[in-house]
């Protein structure tokens, strides 16, 4: 058993807890290293947790992908109830105008009761004449 007269700091394991075999710490040199069995255990609950990070960080992104596309969804849904508002709004507007013209009142009613266009059309000026 050697002595220093400064101890070194424990060389570690990549679990962060577990001392190396060439750890020449106090410890160690003391005797007091870890087991072939408890070298196993440490390293089998390392990477189980390795494991388990990178799972959650997996279901993390998945979750943020997912979020992400639902608001990208409902984007295009406001935009697509906006842009329809609009277009119901225009032809509301029109079929307002629409209505209130006599003459083409008339074409309609012509044609709906089945007379040829041309006829529509003379029955739909006279009318129109007439109101002016």
């Amino acid at each position: 058993m050697r002595r220093r007269l400064q101890p070194t700091l424990p060389l570690l394991e990549p679990d962060g807890q577990t001392h190396r075999r060439d750890c020449d710490c106090p410890r160690c040199d003391a005797g007091f290293r870890p087991s072939e069995q408890e070298r196993s255990l440490a390293s089998r609950r390392w990477e189980e947790r390795q494991a388990r990070e990178a799972a959650e960080a997996a279901l993390e992104k998945k979750r943020a992908r997912d979020r992400a596309r639902a608001l990208r969804t409902t984007l295009k849904l406001e935009a697509s109830e906006r842009e329809t508002a609009t277009r119901l709004q225009a032809l509301a507007e029109l079929r307002r105008r629409l209505e209130s013209d006599r003459r083409l009142r008339a074409l309609l009613d012509s044609r709906q009761a089945g007379r040829p266009i041309e006829e529509a059309l003379a029955i739909a000026e006279r009318q129109g004449r007439k109101s002016a």
